[in-house]
């Protein structure tokens, strides 16, 4: 919340310094009939044209928010920001760890209460907050349904990360799943 609430005040101070305060020093320099430099007189122009414009730019701006908003309510809209979410260099990449990490400490917390492995999907694949998962462990438990190991089926989807897949499959081969799992997680997490 902090960094979000710096980067708006950020660009709210520079709009204002754009709209308010390079017009103010346009009126000196015009009195002045001084020769500015290139890069000035654009900041100028620029800063004229905003401030006639300002409302309108703030109404569009408004639009955009809202519509964007809308649209981002539906699942297929929300899957498509995961997508997005997961290119993103650096935090795409922390993300869909922390996602990892969630579900492989649900699921571990599940198979160590004895629930069966496929209920354990289907119920860490709800607890998650992201569409794309959720789908992604749909199939998953598709192909576990259909004979394949948890970790061979996480692999296919190509979203997990191939060191969490490989953990799973050493708890698989091991018998110790519901461990690997939540060392997967505490992994990740760190």
């Amino acid at each position: 919340m902090y960094p979000s609430v710096l980067i708006v005040l950020v660009i709210l101070l520079m709009v204002f310094l754009v709209t308010y305060v390079v017009p103010s020093f346009a009126t000196l320099y015009n009195s002045m009939s001084a020769q500015l430099p290139t890069i000035t007189v654009y900041l100028i122009a620029i800063g004229t044209t905003a401030r006639a414009y300002v409302l309108v730019y703030a109404a569009a701006l408004a639009a955009i928010v809202f519509s964007f908003s809308w649209w981002a309510r539906s699942e297929s809209a929300q899957e498509k920001i995961d997508r997005v979410k997961i290119k993103v260099p650096l935090f795409g990449d922390i993300w869909i760890k922390y996602q990892v990490a969630q579900f492989s400490r649900v699921l571990s917390t599940l198979l160590t209460g004895g629930i069966p492995l496929l209920q354990g999907l289907e119920t860490a694949g709800a607890s998650l907050g992201t569409p794309l998962l959720r789908k992604t462990l749909e199939k998953a438990g598709k192909s576990v349904r259909e004979g394949q190991t948890l970790s061979s089926s996480l692999a296919s989807t190509g979203i997990f990360p191939g060191l969490s897949i490989d953990m799973m499959e050493v708890g698989e081969s091991t018998g110790a799943l519901a461990a690997m799992l939540n060392s997967v997680a505490e992994f990740l997490r760190r």
